[in-house]
């Protein structure tokens, strides 16, 4: 574990992964304990969508960085990150983009396990527990396009300062 509790910097409590996902992960992601790992080093992580066990029952922290399979990287225990947060989707490329509402700041969220991200859990907001999942700023709202917008996603992330409390 590697602590910053000095200086100008938001305070964060970071841990050592290692990606035993099939894919590359990209800085800013949720990822779980891969329960099934046979190393035994408690290092092996997966990017939410391959957990067989559940993102959130063995959520292990938010990366840090990109990592490549089989490397080496940190991911944040404790404290405010960059972490990817779901937007919006459609279907098919050729669907048209809903409207969303505006993301209030401290809005809970909860990890989203089909696109490698966090997503807004607003039935969660009046609920008495201590969430571990908290966007930290307000995100505006968005308009509805055509489907005959240029591009071929069909969901899109952005990078939002998140706090994530995953201590015990």
């Amino acid at each position: 574990m590697r602590y910053q509790t000095l200086g100008n910097k938001p305070n964060f409590i970071a841990i050592r992964v290692r990606n035993t996902s099939a894919t590359a992960m990209t800085a800013g992601q949720p990822v779980a304990f891969e329960p099934s790992d046979t190393s035994a080093d408690g290092l092996a992580v997966q990017l939410p969508a391959d957990s067989n066990a559940g993102a959130t029952a063995f959520f292990a922290g938010v990366l840090t960085s990109a990592l490549a399979v089989n490397a080496y990287g940190e991911a944040i225990v404790y404290g405010v990150v960059d972490a990817a947060v779901t937007i919006n989707t459609r279907a098919a490329t050729t669907d048209s983009w809903t409207s969303r509402a505006a993301i209030a700041a401290y809005q809970i969220l909860a990890v989203d396990t089909v696109n490698n991200a966090f997503l807004t859990a607003a039935s969660m907001a009046s609920s008495a527990f201590l969430p571990n999942f908290v966007v930290i700023e307000a995100v505006a709202s968005q308009a509805a396009s055509a489907s005959t917008t240029a591009n071929a996603l069909t969901v899109v992330t952005s990078k939002l300062k998140v706090f994530v409390r995953a201590l015990g």
